[in-house]
């Protein structure tokens, strides 16, 4: 969608190609662009949640290793202190994800681009965030209100 209608000749940001766009998008075509780019994180973020509850049942098969007479050695915290780290990484990227997103949302909000918003755009980019807030909360058991307020 962006790059149909922006001349790339240096090198530029992502967040630098949005606010262009930005400034020249339909509201139809923002939203397109909006749920594109949180169809693309929830995908992502569905592969890392994956890949997290691995960790977490790896971490718990060290548990219960800990509490086998075979492993008296093994302190307990020694796998409760990896689940907190692999707990503490899922939310760091949920916050990291809230955090970007909820910067390219606010490009389309700077003086130039904000006359074009339309009020169904602000449903439809409200109801993809919405999504997205709702997704991370359920991986992190955390809300995240920067993404939200952008």
């Amino acid at each position: 969608v962006v790059l149909s209608v922006l001349d790339l000749t240096e090198v530029t940001t992502l967040t630098s190609l949005v606010a262009d766009f930005a400034l020249i998008a339909t509201p139809d075509g923002w939203a397109d662009l909006m749920d594109l780019l949180v169809g693309s994180l929830l995908v992502a973020l569905g592969r890392i949640n994956a890949i997290h509850k691995i960790i977490q049942s790896e971490i718990a098969d060290i548990g219960m290793k800990a509490m086998d007479a075979n492993f008296k050695d093994l302190p307990l915290d020694q796998s409760e202190r990896p689940k907190a780290l692999a707990q503490e990484v899922m939310i760091n990227i949920c916050d990291q994800v809230h955090e970007r997103l909820g910067k390219l949302v606010t490009v389309r909000s700077r003086p130039a681009a904000i006359k074009l918003v339309t009020p169904t755009e602000l449903a439809s980019v409200g109801s993809l965030v919405s999504r997205l807030v709702g997704v991370t909360q359920a991986m992190c058991g955390k809300t995240s209100a920067g993404l939200t307020l952008s």
